[in-house]
This record gives structure tokens, C-alpha cells and sequence, in this order.
């Protein structure tokens, strides 16, 4: 929630991956302000495959420009790899 508030990160792409599936708890990520939920598989091999998926599904989008950097969203995110 805080993070929303600041000007100059409110277009932050935050990604919560948590053990918990209970929707109660991805509706209060979203009602924070979370871009995406995602519940962790139980296997290290399926984790790794998610993870891939993620990827190439976050090279697709299309993300806002970021308020602090004036670079999209996705260039920020993919240039750690």
C-alpha cells in the first residue's frame, strides 16, 4: 500500500509469489496494489518452470512508464536477469 502512495513508484510492477493459495489473501494483495499474485508450486522443478513462463509471459506485455526512470516497466524488470 505504501508503495502505491508514492508518486514516483506508483506504477512499480510488484509481483508477490507466496506459499498461500487462499483467495483472501490475493484479494488483499490486489486491494494493495499488487500487478500479480502467483502461488509457488510445491516442486523446486515446477518453481523453475513457473518462473520461465513468468518471463516470456512479462516480455509480452505491455507495462505504464516508470514515474522514477521514465523507462517502461518491463525494461526494468528484464534487464536483471
Amino acid at each position: 500500500h505504501w508503495v502505491r502512495r508514492q508518486p514516483f513508484l506508483k506504477r512499480l510492477v510488484i509481483i508477490i509469489l507466496t506459499a498461500s493459495n487462499r483467495a483472501a489473501d490475493a484479494d488483499r494483495a490486489y486491494d494493495l496494489g499488487a500487478t500479480f499474485y502467483l502461488t509457488k508450486p510445491g516442486l523446486f522443478n515446477d518453481l523453475v518452470k513457473s518462473m520461465k513462463c513468468l518471463y516470456v509471459w512479462l516480455r509480452l506485455c505491455h507495462f505504464p512508464t516508470l514515474v522514477a526512470t521514465g523507462k517502461p516497466a518491463q525494461e526494468q524488470l528484464l534487464s536483471h536477469r
